[in-house]
């Protein structure tokens, strides 16, 4: 007979609790390393891009990436994920945001 028999127990394994890290166009470089160290990024990563502000890798395309790090690809999607998220939270477009700061300047 197949089934669970009554001696199994439920192992419980806890999961690591990894605070959320954002960043928004107005991020320092400490701001993105910490960003970058959260989502998993190579040390090369993070030492190229780690030192940008959140302005200046939000621009980055897709290629500009690939050119500085391996990871290029990737920190472009997770780039992505992250302006979406922002546009979603406060209703915003880059193209808002970018004459936003030019009003400053």
């Amino acid at each position: 007979i197949f089934g669970r028999s009554g001696n199994q127990k439920k192992v419980f394994v806890p999961q690591q609790i990894v605070p959320v890290v954002n960043i928004t166009y107005d991020s320092s470089p400490e701001d993105v390393k910490r960003w970058l160290e959260s989502r998993g990024f190579n040390s090369e990563t993070i030492m190229s891009l780690g030192v940008l502000t959140g302005a200046q890798l939000f621009s980055l395309n897709k290629s500009e990436l690939r050119a500085v790090c391996k990871e290029g690809n990737r920190v472009y999607s997770q780039i992505t994920v992250q302006k979406a998220a922002l546009e979603d939270h406060s209703g915003s477009s880059e193209l808002q945001e970018i004459m936003r700061s030019e009003e400053h300047t």
